[in-house]
């Protein structure tokens, strides 16, 4: 099943690859351009990186794990807008893959699929990976910030997954570190994205 899962899996991330490429050499859209003029400054090496990353804002509204991702593309692209969408992909396929294994992790628990929760989880994730509602976030540069925030957040849900069940278990001294050190470190990462990571303590309640 493992080996099933990971042949979905892989076959849904080149889907994306294929379904999404045509898409990832568009224009920016929207307000990418004012969101990312502090990275033309940079380029043009009129402000610091510091600048570009934290600007003047309150470190919780400056977004700057996201601003610090977003500096990396206009390196790497000297600021078009083929990197930045490629990094989005990325990040989806990431986002993906993470889901497969937060979905696994409760199936698991369900008697019914218990058996076929690598298989079952596997689909939903690429059924997930595939979706047309997803397309406006990835091609659309700036929704990065959601998608970082939705990285660290399935993260973080995921973390607090695994912790549970090894409290469970009886393995109190790594769930203790999952709880208490990992997953508020992944949570402040998913904040520093955008505030949208907030959930992530409201879901694991809702797994409870």
């Amino acid at each position: 099943l493992i080996g099933s899962s990971f042949l979905l899996l892989s076959v849904a991330s080149a889907l994306c690859a294929v379904v999404y490429g045509p898409g990832l050499s568009g224009p920016f859209l929207f307000d990418d351009p004012e969101n990312f003029a502090p990275l033309r400054l940079w380029l043009d090496g009129q402000i610091s990186w510091q600048t570009a990353v934290f600007g003047d804002q309150p470190l919780w509204l400056a977004r700057p794990l996201a601003m610090a991702s977003f500096l990396v593309s206009a390196a790497l692209g000297q600021g078009d807008a083929f990197h930045f969408k490629l990094g989005n992909l990325l990040i989806h396929i990431a986002c993906g893959l993470l889901g497969w294994q937060l979905l696994r992790r409760l199936l698991e628990q369900e008697p019914r699929f218990a058996a076929k929760a690598n298989v079952v989880a596997a689909v939903l994730a690429g059924l997930w990976m595939l979706h047309p509602i997803n397309v406006s976030t990835v091609l659309y540069a700036v929704q990065r910030m959601a998608q970082l925030s939705t990285l660290f957040a399935l993260a973080a849900v995921w973390t607090y997954v695994l912790a549970r069940r090894q409290l469970a278990e009886g393995e109190n001294r790594s769930a203790l570190i999952k709880l208490f050190l990992v997953f508020p470190v992944l949570l402040a990462l998913g904040l520093f994205s955008k505030e949208n990571a907030a959930v992530a303590p409201a879901l694991c309640l809702v797994i409870e």
